[in-house]
């Protein structure tokens, strides 16, 4: 793959799951998104002969988001943490606040698992993805992919009940 064509058909046939996919992870920081967006699509513009197969496009899209996605994070770290989400939260209406404060809280825990957990709620969850979907996408079975939502969703639990005890214990 190397023509400009070839780019601009993997941009208008995967932005919107690149872009959800980093607006998930940075908790609706929609400008930032859109900026990180952008760099994917750099990135996947320079490197573009890696990819081997249009069939795998997304999966190398995404892959290039989440290194954007850690870099950003590790360049800026993440609002969420003992009396940062207060000061976040300052002049915002009482549910408005409490909303953002939850989307930070499940940005911070998501990105506190592992990718592949990650990835299987983002599908489930936020893309609306059937198990049958999920199980054809990854080329596995129904079966596999209910056992692999389970373990995502305790861990998920988990960290999120923990990252939310470490506020309250901070206050």
């Amino acid at each position: 793959m190397t023509a400009a064509s070839d780019i601009g058909e993997l941009f208008d046939r995967h932005f919107d799951d690149v872009f959800a996919y980093i607006a998930f992870r940075l908790a609706g920081d929609l400008h930032a998104a859109s900026d990180i967006a952008q760099e994917v699509f750099m990135a996947a513009w320079r490197d573009c002969g890696r990819l081997r197969t249009p069939d795998a496009a997304r999966a190398w899209l995404l892959g290039i988001a989440r290194h954007k996605v850690a870099d950003h994070f590790r360049t800026r770290p993440p609002e969420v943490g003992p009396g940062r989400a207060a000061e976040a939260d300052a002049g915002s209406s009482q549910a408005d606040a409490g909303a953002h404060h939850r989307a930070r809280l499940v940005a911070a825990a998501l990105r506190k698992l592992a990718d592949h957990q990650a990835d299987l709620l983002e599908d489930k969850y936020i893309r609306g993805l059937s198990v049958r979907a999920i199980a054809q996408q990854r080329d596995t079975s129904e079966k596999a992919v209910e056992s692999a939502l389970s373990r995502a969703r305790e861990a998920f639990r988990r960290t999120y009940e923990s990252l939310t005890k470490a506020e309250e214990a901070a206050r």
